[in-house]
């Protein structure tokens, strides 16, 4: 018998074909970090570790994003979620989730929870948790906190990274978009489309209901 530990987290559902990297095999759930009996958008996420992808990918992406070196004075490698955004489907499957929040409260184009399984024993595995999320378009994986497995975050990023790096110009369109908090405007819809390698970010008012 397969032996599977869970390490801090959750979920009730499998969204997407599991997917091997270097060192672990990476699975679409849906799910949340921490007690499943917290609603997540209330969840604490303050001492969450999370681990930016632009370093890990810098000078990597494909002419998709390379084709223009700055958007609204961020380097481009600043707002790789685009990118990625249209990278994880082409991996995974489309039946995914990528927001698990009503538009009034989606600040994300990318919300996905996938557990990094990774063989301890011949019949042992363990299953870390994390969610892959942008913030203003830049990605991060972001884990529970928990520094006796830190070094294995780190090792879970850098091998999801060269899973999205491989055949990196295989993507899927879309539209989607997120809630921009503007300082001097208030909150603003972006509508991020992206069509073969072309993307357009185009700011429309904020009305839902």
């Amino acid at each position: 018998m397969v032996s599977l530990t869970f390490q801090d987290g959750w979920f009730h559902h499998i969204l997407g074909k599991a997917v091997r990297g270097h060192e672990f095999i990476f699975i679409p759930v849906l799910g949340d970090l921490g007690d499943r009996e917290i609603v997540p958008y209330y969840r604490d996420t303050e001492e969450d570790v999370c681990l930016p992808i632009s370093a890990l990918i810098e000078g990597k992406l494909p002419r998709l994003l390379g084709e223009f070196p700055y958007w609204n004075e961020k380097p481009v490698y600043l707002i790789d979620a685009i990118w990625v955004r249209a990278r994880i489907p082409a991996i995974f499957g489309k039946n995914l989730v990528f927001s698990r929040f009503a538009p009034d409260y989606k600040y994300r184009i990318i919300e996905q929870m996938f557990v990094a399984c990774e063989r301890r024993m011949q019949e042992e595995w363990i299953a870390y948790p994390f969610i892959c999320e942008d913030c203003e378009l830049s990605t991060q994986l972001r884990f529970n906190s928990n520094e006796a497995v830190k070094d294995a975050y780190e090792r879970i990023a850098r091998d999801f990274c060269q899973l999205l790096l491989k055949d990196a110009e295989r993507i899927y369109s879309f539209c989607d978009g997120y809630l921009y908090d503007d300082e001097l405007f208030g909150e603003k819809w972006e509508r991020v489309t992206l069509k073969g390698k072309n993307f357009e970010i185009e700011s429309v008012e904020a009305e839902f209901w």
